[in-house]
């Protein structure tokens, strides 16, 4: 278990259960991911997300993977990509709590980190063409982990939060990895959100979605 002990003296296995904090009427389900996350009223606003398998593995083998050592397990590796992006300024959640449960040759494995008031980019498709300003702040957002060498595994349309305000965040690290340099990488991720914004979009003409990659690409490309 890793832990940021400004959240709490000691962290307890069973935070990271679901069951409980429903027991204790604290959590509700999110409407992201695999039905593995969860907002929970801990000690403060948290989000719970157990490690889950997409695809036709995940009907399954829905939450054991193969241990390679802790250092290599999702929970833990993405609790400290997480930990340094947050300290290095980057529009992340904060980390709060990973853990891992070994049993042989497999491993379970469940991440807490803050809980931010915004709504994804998907849900505000759904609610109509937001505001450009929103979409600029998501892409400046992306360009400033870029900047810093974040290369995000699954740059969507869910995994970016923004606020009314025009704060965003980006969220949900799991096999993300820090490069020494911008590359190829960069148009690879931008090239993934394109496309997830097309897939949840389907409700917008084609000059709709163009206008809100383009306010997104402003967003990106300002210095």
């Amino acid at each position: 278990m890793l832990y940021d002990a400004r959240h709490a003296d000691q962290f307890e296995a069973r935070w990271f259960d679901p069951a409980h904090w429903a027991a204790a009427g604290r959590s509700r389900a999110t409407d992201g991911g695999r039905g593995a996350s969860w907002f929970v009223d801990g000690p403060s606003p948290w989000v719970l997300r157990r490690y889950r398998r997409g695809g036709a593995v995940g009907r399954f083998i829905a939450e054991s993977y193969l241990w390679l050592g802790e250092s290599r397990s999702r929970p833990v590796a993405e609790w400290r990509l997480l930990a340094w992006a947050h300290d290095a300024g980057l529009p992340v959640v904060r980390p709060v709590a990973a853990l891992v449960e070994r049993a042989g040759l497999v491993y379970r494995g469940a991440l807490i980190t803050e809980r931010v008031a915004a709504r994804s980019l998907a849900a505000r498709v759904a609610d109509g063409a937001p505001d450009p300003a929103l979409w600029r702040a998501a892409g400046a957002a992306v360009a400033r982990c870029h900047a810093a060498g974040l290369d995000h595994a699954d740059l969507n349309v869910h995994n970016l939060l923004v606020a009314d305000e025009g704060l965003c965040w980006v969220i949900d690290l799991d096999r993300g990895v820090r490069r020494a340099a911008r590359g190829a990488w960069c148009a690879a991720n931008m090239e993934r959100l394109a496309r997830s914004l097309d897939k949840v979009a389907t409700a917008w003409d084609e000059s709709r979605r163009a206008e809100a990659w383009r306010a997104l690409r402003e967003g990106y490309s300002s210095p």
